[in-house]
């Protein structure tokens, strides 16, 4: 007992007289020197700060500046190239917005006319849909034309969407498959510019979010997201197909929708969106599909060029697509 006692009190003295020993060293020899420490480190700190700070405006200078230097280009590339021709856009779910409505200004640019925008609900892909696509598809079927053999649900119904835009509303069978495309309760679709002149071409704008990096999904979000990406890619696949085809997006992910669009070899295929670069490789992209070429631009995974060349694809008086 004695031993114990005298083993703790021991440590006890041990302990003030560290802590005495550190107060004074503090309080004394050592004071200027970790002040000074301290203070180098905070003028460092502060020096590194100032230096990127610098670094940043000279970067958003030179950004401000490109973008200056590629509206000139736009200028000079886009009018004319698409004059007299009808383009309608396909908008998928959560896709940006202010991204399309600078596509329409660049679309307008180059002389195009929207003939339709609609944008997709979140029944055109959701697993819990399925039976109800597959009711959808055989009723609508007599009304397509060109239909592939055995062709799924899933590309039945990107033929109907095909079908009203390229027909356009003036088509009695375009009129009754937008109806059934927008069939209160079960609505597949939303139409956002009115469906009405025949599309020469059709715009896909795709999300950025669709995929499967965030590492918080579950394993049933992920198997979810997959299955979206493959409805999406089909009904990509099926409308590129069947006429001049551009997919507008990102594609910095191997699993990103573009990367995937891009992975099918149809249509054409424009990344980077919401970007300058984008906004003009677009109606360029667009121009190439009309002319017969597939291009994939932009300066993301899979693109071949980061500009399109320009090229006339404007609609003749005597009625040829060049």
């Amino acid at each position: 007992m004695m031993v114990d006692f005298r083993y703790h009190l021991v440590s006890l003295v041990s302990v003030f007289l560290a802590l005495a020993v550190g107060i004074i060293l503090g309080a004394g020899p050592l004071q200027n020197s970790i002040g000074n420490t301290l203070t180098g480190q905070i003028d460092t700190l502060r020096e590194s700060r100032d230096s990127l700070r610098d670094e940043l405006a000279v970067t958003e200078d030179q950004l401000s500046g490109s973008d200056s230097a590629l509206d000139v280009a736009a200028n000079e590339l886009l009018p004319g190239t698409l004059t007299g021709r009808n383009v309608a856009i396909v908008v998928l779910p959560e896709a940006s917005s202010d991204a399309v409505s600078d596509l329409i200004e660049s679309l307008e640019l180059a002389g195009a006319s929207v003939s339709g925008q609609v944008t997709l609900n979140e029944s055109y892909a959701n697993s819990e849909k399925a039976t109800y696509r597959g009711a959808f598809s055989n009723q609508v079927s007599e009304y397509i034309d060109s239909l592939p053999d055995n062709p799924t649900n899933d590309q039945v119904v990107a033929s109907a969407l095909d079908y009203v835009l390229r027909k356009g509303t003036g088509d009695e069978n375009a009129k009754v498959l937008l109806g059934s495309l927008m069939a209160e309760g079960d609505a597949l679709l939303s139409v956002d510019r009115e469906v009405k002149d025949p599309a020469d071409a059709v715009i896909v704008v795709t999300p950025e979010s669709l995929n499967t990096e965030d590492a918080d999904l579950t394993a049933n979000e992920k198997s979810e997201i997959e299955s979206q990406t493959g409805i999406y890619t089909e009904m990509f696949s099926e409308v590129a197909g069947r006429g001049p085809t551009v997919g507008y997006g990102r594609a910095l992910n191997d699993d990103d929708l573009l990367t995937t669009l891009r992975g099918t070899n149809e249509g054409s295929t424009v990344d980077s969106i919401a970007t300058t670069p984008g906004r003009i490789n677009v109606p360029l992209a667009v121009a190439s599909e009309i002319s017969g070429d597939h291009v994939s631009l932009g300066s993301q995974q899979g693109a071949d060029a980061p500009l399109g060349e320009r090229v006339d694809a404007s609609a003749k008086d005597n009625g040829s697509d060049n």
